[in-house]
């Protein structure tokens, strides 16, 4: 999925995509790789749907700051004798 970024043949990457969809992801997802799963999903939306695959991507972007923040303000708190960033 990673090398077909820069094949010439969109049909080709179209179908490569539609395939680890709806095949491998279940099968790594069955096996328990479902670092595997997600990224060939996420993957494969790129090429399958790529407006909704840019728009996820943008809002993502846009909250990553905020998300970010979260997460160390949470990680703070659980550590002994720290306080947590505001």
């Amino acid at each position: 999925m990673r090398t077909i970024n820069h094949h010439p043949d969109e049909n080709l990457c179209a179908d490569t995509a539609f395939r680890a969809n709806y095949l491998y992801a279940p099968l790594a997802h069955r096996l328990g790789l479902y670092k595997i799963k997600s990224d060939l999903e996420d993957m494969s939306l790129k090429y399958t749907a790529r407006e909704t695959y840019s728009k996820i991507a943008a809002e993502l972007n846009e909250t990553k700051v905020a998300r970010d923040a979260y997460i160390a303000d949470f990680i703070a708190r659980l550590k002994p004798n720290s306080t947590p960033q505001v």
